[in-house]
C-alpha cells in the first residue's frame, strides 16, 4: 500500500488504521511502502505479501493493460490468501473477524475461516460495480470481465458470511444475481479523512508550481477504462488547464496526444504521488473530472467533494449515488467525448454554475461520513455475524446481546471494546483511484 495503490487498498488501510487507533489489534496482509509503514499505529501489524516486488519484473512485459491487470490480480489474490491462511492456521483463537477486499482471496479463504476454532465471520467488500452496469470500450474486455465476475466475484459473495458494498443499488443487483437474500448484503459507504479539506496555501503552492491561475484535475490510473484520452480530446475544444495526477501504461501516448492537439502547455502529468501531496491538488482545482466507463464509488470523487471541489463524472450507478447532477457536480455519458466537452464548456463559460456546484460540494462535505463512522458500522456488522454461542471476553454489550440494524449500531452506544479485524487487501499496480 502506497502511492501506487488503488482505491481498495486505501480503503483497507484506512479501516485497519482506524481500528488500531481505537485500541484494537489489527493484522493487515498487504504490501506496504516503507514511508507508509512509519505512520502506522503501534497496534497495526503488517504481513507483507511481497506481491508487487515479485510481479514488477514479469508483468511489465505484458503488452496490454487489461491482460496485465488480470495477471496482477490473480497472483496478488493468491499470495494474499496464502499469507492469511497461514495466519489463521497458526492462530486458533486470536482473530474475531476476517475482512477481505479481493474476490478470489475470499473464495480461497472460505475453508480456512470455517475451520478456525472460534468460528469467525468472513466479511467480503465488493468495491467494483458489476460489468453489466458499466460500459467497457471494447467487446472482448466486456465479455472477459463478465465471465470473471460470474466465476469469481459472485462466488465470493456466496462464500462470505456477509458482503459489504459502498452504494445501495450494488447490493440490490448482487442479491438478484446470486440469489442470496438482501440480508446477506450491507451498504457501508466509503468515507474521506478529515485531512481532505481545502486549504488555500496548498492551492496557491500548486498553482505557482505549474503556472496556472486555475485548473481542472484528473486523479487516477492512466488506463483505458478511466478514459484520460477522451478527457484530452475534450480539452482541445476549451481553454481549461488540466493536471493529471497518476501514472499508467497510457502516459506516453497521452503526452504525445497533448502535443498533437497543441495543448501540451496547459496539460501537466505529475506521475504517481503520495496521498498527502494529492490533497494539495484538490485544494486549488475548479473541478475533478472522472470520465470513466467503469467505477464503483471512487474515493477520488469522495475526496474531491470533501475538499469542496465539484465533480464532473460519468453517470454510473456508484458515482450517481453521491454526485448529484447540477448540484455538486455534472454527470456525463460514460466515455462520451461530446458529453464531456459540453460539461467542460459549461464550467468554463458559466461562473455562476461553477459557484453553485462548489457550494453544493461544500454542503456535501459537511454531511459526509468519517472513517470512524465506517468503523462503527463495521464493528456492529462483525458482532452481528458472530456465532451465537460466542462468549469470549472483549465482545460485550451493555445488554449482553447484539441486535438491531447495522447502521444503527455504534460501538459507543453498545459499550464495546472493538473486535480485532484482519484486513487483506489485494495489491494493484496502478495509481490511486
Amino acid at each position: 500500500m502506497g502511492k501506487s495503490s488503488g482505491g481498495a487498498e486505501f480503503v483497507a488501510a484506512e479501516l485497519a488504521e482506524n481500528f488500531a487507533r481505537r485500541g484494537d489489534e489489527v493484522v493487515l496482509v498487504s504490501d506496504v511502502e516503507p514511508l507508509t509503514r512509519e505512520r502506522m499505529p503501534a497496534k497495526l501489524s503488517i504481513v507483507e505479501t511481497r506481491t508487487y516486488c515479485g510481479l514488477r519484473s514479469y508483468t511489465k512485459y505484458i503488452p496490454m493493460n487489461f491482460p496485465r491487470w488480470l495477471v496482477q490480480h490473480l497472483l496478488g489474490n493468491v499470495l494474499a490468501a496464502w499469507r492469511a491462511r497461514s495466519l489463521l492456521k497458526s492462530d486458533k483463537e486470536g482473530f474475531d473477524a476476517v475482512h477481505v477486499h479481493g474476490a478470489l482471496a475470499t473464495v480461497l479463504l472460505r475453508r480456512a475461516v470455517r475451520r478456525h476454532a472460534s468460528g469467525i465471520p468472513l466479511v467480503y467488500t465488493e468495491h467494483d460495480s458489476t460489468p453489466w452496469s458499466c460500459r467497457y470500450r471494447c467487446a472482448p474486455e466486456r465479455l472477459v470481465r463478465r465471465f470473471v465476475y460470474r466465476r469469481i466475484n459472485l462466488r465470493a459473495c456466496q462464500a462470505a458470511t456477509v458482503v459489504t458494498v459502498n452504494f445501495p443499488s450494488l447490493a440490490d443487483e448482487l442479491a438478484a444475481r446470486t440469489g442470496l437474500p438482501q440480508s446477506h448484503f450491507a451498504t457501508i459507504r466509503n468515507a474521506a479523512s478529515a485531512q481532505w479539506l481545502s486549504r488555500q496555501h496548498d492551492a496557491e503552492s500548486v498553482k505557482a508550481l505549474h503556472g496556472f491561475d486555475h485548473y481542472i484535475l484528473f486523479v487516477g490510473s492512466l488506463v483505458a477504462r478511466k478514459c484520460p484520452d477522451i478527457l484530452l480530446r475534450a480539452l482541445a475544444a476549451v481553454s481549461l488547464p488540466c493536471i493529471f495526477v497518476g501514472d499508467g501504461p497510457m502516459r506516453g501516448s497521452l503526452e504525445r496526444l497533448a502535443s498533437r492537439f497543441g495543448i501540451a502547455d496547459r496539460v501537466v502529468f505529475t506521475g504517481a504521488i503520495d496521498r498527502g501531496s494529492v490533497q494539495c491538488y484538490y485544494s486549488g482545482a475548479d473541478a475533478l473530472v472522472l470520465p470513466s466507463v467503469s467505477e464503483g464509488a471512487p474515493l477520488v470523487a469522495i475526496e474531491a467533494l470533501r475538499s469542496g471541489v465539484p465533480v464532473v463524472a460519468s453517470n454510473l450507478r456508484g458515482i450517481a449515488s453521491f454526485v448529484r447532477d447540477q448540484q455538486n457536480g455534472l454527470l456525463i455519458e460514460p466515455g462520451d467525448e461530446d458529453s464531456l466537452r459540453r460539461a467542460l464548456a459549461a464550467l468554463e463559460a458559466d461562473e455562476s454554475l461553477l459557484a453553485k456546484l462548489r457550494h453544493g460540494a461544500e454542503s456535501s462535505s459537511l454531511a459526509a461520513d468519517s472513517w470512524s463512522d465506517v468503523v462503527n458500522q463495521l464493528c456492529a456488522l462483525y458482532l452481528q455475524h458472530r456465532p451465537a454461542q460466542e462468549t469470549r471476553p472483549g465482545i460485550r454489550s451493555s445488554s449482553g446481546a447484539v441486535s438491531g440494524a447495522v447502521g444503527d449500531l455504534a460501538a459507543e452506544s453498545l459499550g464495546l471494546q472493538l473486535p480485532p479485524v484482519m484486513v487483506t487487501p489485494i495489491p494493484q499496480s496502478q495509481t490511486h483511484g
